[in-house]
């Protein structure tokens, strides 16, 4: 099948007549752009919103570490339900904010034992959040330890459920061992997902294989050498993007036959240096897989800076005309001529966040909008179709004055979510926006927004 998304200039002149063109746009790679709702000195590497949306800064989640202690209305220096993994214990002595850092420090143990030999560190959340923008700034310590940043669930999804229907999930943004053999952890941007499902066990619920999926990216330089922006925009259920400073490093996108929105729940934020049961089988023969006593207390090797940390929301723009035009909420405020054209939750439907609209053939979904007679505007929309490979099929897109006019118009037929921007000048004070009427398929649309220009 031909996929295209055509445009159509209606009609062309200058303010009082319709200057109207449609066309599709490119979301661009993630560029250092200002901060919302903040001016810090350096400014974070947001990705592209869709036209209409715009990032703010989730402060609860966000740290500049600017004082000179751990502010424990955001974060704990401990995680209550895991006290690490053999042989390194995380003690809060090596959680510390020093000079507008958040550190965390290796050491040996002060009271060993069998279990604990040596001792890392580990900082959590207080606050969760599902879906977003997560950035981070670090440098990684040179032990042979992890220096990670990364996302959890609180508690298990679904813990009133069945045990086959509970589980736990988990977004890695960074993992990376600064004393390693090899650039496979000392260079290496390491980002993973893991899905941790749950089953009965002698008669107790466990958790049982992960279901994982991630990427990598060597990067040409040691990453304890000097800071670098670890980040990830957790985007719906299905997808997240992986970024190494501003640079996209890899999509995962995810689905499975026991869930197919798996990531949809909440997660808090951990910073944590851990060691790995697994060690002991990569490092060369006769190297210790461990670090030393001397090296775990060796202030020069043994500290994971945390520079910031940063979350974003994407949220609709104030002067966005259109209401509820991510149909997170209920459907007040669109008008839908036919009966099975809904608000849907379903994997791949949406472009940001749980909900889109999908509208089914010869249906469609409207907003009437009020606006400035003779001013410049332009509507925005994710947009993707589903035609069953029935031939060339297209959706249209179509603005109208409230005396019916058509002020501008689009068709799309991309399989995959696309950006669309239709500008208009109206010559009424009522607009409405309109999307289907199509002869076959199904358009599913997201982000959808009418600004002044």
């Amino acid at each position: 099948m031909t996929q295209t998304n055509s445009c159509r200039l209606v009609g062309a002149s200058l303010l009082g007549l319709s200057c109207l063109f449609a066309c599709q746009q490119t979301l661009n790679n993630p560029e250092v752009a200002e901060l919302p709702n903040g001016d810090f000195a350096l400014p974070s590497h947001l990705p592209a919103a869709p036209d209409g949306y715009e990032w703010r800064l989730v402060d609860k989640m966000s740290d500049e570490f600017s004082e000179n202690k751990l502010d424990e209305t955001k974060w704990a220096d401990h995680i209550n339900s895991w006290q690490g993994r053999p042989p390194a214990e995380f003690l809060r002595k090596n959680v510390s904010v020093d000079s507008g850092k958040l550190t965390l420090r290796t050491s040996t143990h002060p009271n060993p034992s069998e279990k604990w030999q040596m001792a890392g560190a580990a900082v959590k959340g207080k606050h969760h959040a599902t879906y977003g923008y997560f950035e981070s700034r670090i440098k990684t310590s040179r032990v042979k330890m992890s220096t990670t940043f990364w996302l959890h669930s609180d508690g298990k999804e679904n813990a009133d459920q069945a045990c086959e229907q509970q589980h736990a999930i988990e977004i890695d943004i960074l993992e990376a061992i600064g004393g390693w053999f090899t650039q496979r952890w000392t260079h290496t941007m390491n980002s993973n997902t893991h899905y941790k499902q749950s089953k009965r066990v002698d008669g107790k619920c466990r958790t049982a294989e992960y279901l994982s999926k991630g990427v990598k990216k060597l990067t040409d330089a040691h990453l304890a050498d000097n800071f670098n922006v670890f980040s990830v925009w957790w985007q719906n259920p299905n997808e997240m993007v992986f970024y190494f400073n501003g640079v996209e490093t890899g999509k995962v996108k995810l689905s499975h036959e026991q869930d197919a929105l798996p990531f949809d729940g909440p997660m808090s934020l951990r910073m944590v240096s851990e060691t790995y049961d697994w060690q002991h089988k990569f490092a060369p023969e006769g190297e210790a897989h461990y670090p030393t006593d001397e090296e775990l207390d060796d202030s020069s090797i043994n500290t994971a800076l945390y520079d910031y940390v940063r979350t974003y929301e994407l949220v609709a723009k104030q002067d966005n005309l259109v209401k509820n035009g991510d149909f997170e909420n209920k459907i007040i405020d669109w008008k839908i001529k036919g009966e099975r054209s809904q608000r849907t939750l379903v994997r791949d439907t949406s472009y940001t966040h749980d909900f889109g609209m999908a509208v089914f053939a010869n249906e469609s979904v409207s907003q009437q909008i009020p606006v400035n007679p003779q001013q410049r505007y332009q509507l925005s929309l994710m947009i993707k179709t589903d035609f069953s490979n029935k031939g060339e099929m297209s959706v249209p897109i179509e603005v109208l004055g409230s005396d019916g006019k058509v002020l501008a118009f689009a068709h799309s037929s991309q399989s995959n979510f696309v950006p669309m921007a239709l500008k208009f000048i109206p010559s009424t004070d009522n607009i409405i926006i309109k999307i289907g009427d199509n002869q076959s398929g199904i358009a599913y649309i997201d982000n959808v927004s009418v600004e002044q220009q």
